[in-house]
């Protein structure tokens, strides 16, 4: 994980791909997921379930 991604913009950049990656088909949706997890470090699962259940905090 790139160590200049903060918690904060992790959240964002999570918050913009879940926009996105609902509106794609199967394949598409594998290599976003492929990405993210090269970008964020996160476990597979994991972020497909930030991404199946996430809401972002009211500033």
């Amino acid at each position: 994980m790139d160590s200049s991604f903060n918690y904060s913009s992790r959240m964002k950049y999570i918050e913009k791909l879940k926009l996105e990656y609902h509106k794609l088909d199967k394949k598409s949706k594998e290599e976003v997921i492929d990405q993210a997890v090269k970008i964020l470090g996160y476990n597979r699962k994991y972020l497909i379930s930030l991404l199946n259940n996430f809401k972002p905090k009211d500033n």
